[in-house]
Formats: structure tokens, C-alpha cells, sequence
């Protein structure tokens, strides 16, 4: 049996994690957010970003992103002021290169 060999740290993807809080409803799906990113990016930009929902709670969550991309994203979430016919306001709290220091956020 051929054992693989781990990625070195220095080939593997950098993340960071963004922190948004959304305003004008009480909680907004995943998938509504994940679809306006992808709206805005296209379905390349947003394979490249890497664009993964992570936790939510209430109007509060996690997404995580390739750190290229972390304004393309941010960009996106603020393009977002819709959301069954209430106006939201979808804003970036904080990006971090760590999730548990955006734990306590949530």
C-alpha cells in the first residue's frame, strides 16, 4: 500500500473567515447568501474564491473565503438589500484568519 504524503503548509489554500450581520429581518437562509455571492462572482469566481457557509445564527454568521477574494466577497455581501420584499442590509463585521476568534461574534 502507497501512502500519500500530506500538502506542504506552504501549497495549501490560505482561508479567512468573515464575520456579517444582517439587518432588516431576523434571519436570512444560507443558501438565499450563498446565491447572491454566486450572482455576483459567476460560478468560476465563485469556485475560485472558495466560498463556503459556515455557522449562523439568527442574523449573525460565518463564511469562509480564499484570502484573494475576501473583498470580492465583501463586496457582494453588500450588494444585498432584498430579501422577501424587506430591505436588509447584509454588512462585514470582522475577517479573520482564525474561526474561533469569531466565534464569540456569533
Amino acid at each position: 500500500m502507497v501512502k500519500i504524503k500530506p500538502l506542504l503548509s506552504s501549497l495549501k489554500e490560505r482561508k479567512r473567515y468573515l464575520l456579517y450581520k444582517i439587518t432588516g429581518v431576523e434571519k436570512i437562509e444560507k443558501e438565499f447568501i450563498y446565491e447572491m455571492i454566486k450572482k455576483f462572482l459567476g460560478e468560476l469566481g465563485t469556485g475560485k474564491a472558495g466560498v463556503m457557509m459556515l455557522n449562523s445564527k439568527g442574523n449573525k454568521g460565518i463564511i469562509r473565503v480564499n484570502h484573494d477574494h475576501v473583498d470580492e466577497v465583501r463586496v457582494a455581501l453588500g450588494l444585498i438589500n432584498n430579501y422577501d420584499n424587506n430591505d436588509v442590509k447584509v454588512e462585514t463585521i470582522k475577517v479573520s484568519g482564525a474561526i474561533n476568534k469569531l466565534k464569540e461574534g456569533i
